[in-house]
């Protein structure tokens, strides 16, 4: 599913966050998914900027930030350097459970190997 992000300022109190609601005028991002057939509107879930730990979608995918430019430089900053942390992590965890997958080869070869030593020399 093609998913990008949408920043912006919210306009009133009523935006909920996963956690609390989103005070007037902070910064929320969110998750604009992509519009699913028979829908006439967009899915966003809206986050805190601290909030947000993940992004799911499409993998490999490059995030387009939408409305980022209504935001004053140093905002847009702060999310940029948000962003950029989250691909981070998504890709550290890839690469864990790539070392993992190879180390539990590893582990089950040399086992294999050590209880078919202890067979043939018993």
């Amino acid at each position: 599913m093609k998913q990008n992000i949408e920043v912006g300022y919210a306009f009133s109190n009523r935006v909920k966050c996963h956690f609390q609601n989103i005070i007037k005028d902070d910064i929320r991002i969110g998750h604009v998914l992509a519009r699913q057939p028979g829908l006439s509107f967009e899915k966003k879930l809206w986050y805190h900027l601290n909030s947000l730990n993940s992004i799911k979608g499409d993998k490999n995918q490059d995030l387009d930030i939408l409305n980022i430019h209504g935001l004053n430089e140093e905002d847009q900053k702060k999310v940029r350097q948000k962003v950029d942390q989250i691909m981070e992590f998504q890709l550290l965890k890839k690469y864990i459970k790539q070392i993992n997958v190879v180390l539990k080869v590893i582990i089950n070869y040399k086992f294999k190997d050590y209880i078919f030593r202890i067979y043939i020399f018993n």
